[in-house]
């Protein structure tokens, strides 16, 4: 059964539909009585709330995939055709906002940043490299200088691999701390921290395997 979608929509001081009047709550992309849009609210709305979903690191994928699929039903042009000029107007605005909301939150690493961004306001912004990984990137840089060395970069992705694991052991950790952290915000330095790692990893194994294809 498919979860009652919620999200922040332009608050009317009567509560009732824009279209119908029927009493309805502040925060809805539909009526429930007449089933028609509401006007696009002035401020962005926020995405897992437009899901229905609680922000999270890790999300229900299937569940979102789902309410995706509801959603773009309710908003997409084609299914507001026959309707005058403002409602065409905000079907397109909330296709869009549906559509760019899905992007964001089925990527992990999307999801994380919005995450970050949404939620940790007041925590440090930007990319932040692993100084000890940094540091051994390096050091094989200056080894590659000396001249080519396959079995140098072999080594190193080996041990990115190795990190890799670790990293991903960090994330499960995080995902399950969320579950039962009384401060979600405690838990942000290190989804940034996880986050900025794998990042750093991907860029260098793309890095790295260019460099072997260079060899």
């Amino acid at each position: 059964m498919l979860r009652k979608v919620v999200v922040v929509a332009l608050p009317s001081p009567s509560n009732s539909c824009v279209h119908c009047h029927q009493p309805s709550p502040s925060f809805v992309l539909t009526c429930d009585a007449c089933k028609k849009l509401q006007p696009f609210p002035a401020s962005q709305p926020d995405y897992f709330q437009l899901f229905g979903l609680s922000p999270a690191p890790a999300i229900d994928e299937p569940a979102l995939r789902e309410t995706f699929y509801e959603l773009s039903r309710k908003t997409h042009p084609d299914a507001h055709a026959q309707s005058d000029s403002f409602n065409q107007l905000q079907a397109s605005k909330w296709s869009t906002l549906v559509n760019k909301a899905f992007q964001t939150l089925r990527n992990k690493e999307l999801r994380l940043e919005y995450l970050l961004e949404t939620i940790g306001r007041k925590n440090p912004q930007g990319f932040t490299p692993p100084i000890h990984l940094a540091e051994r990137y390096f050091e094989l840089q200056e080894t590659l200088s000396e001249g080519p060395n396959e079995k140098a970069i072999a080594e190193f992705l080996v041990s990115l691999e190795e990190e890799q694991s670790r990293n991903e052991t960090n994330w499960e950790k995080l995902v399950s701390d969320w579950a039962t952290a009384e401060s979600k915000e405690s838990l942000l330095p290190g989804i940034k921290k996880y986050l900025d790692t794998q990042k750093y990893l991907n860029s260098m194994k793309a890095d790295l395997n260019r460099t072997r294809g260079l060899l």
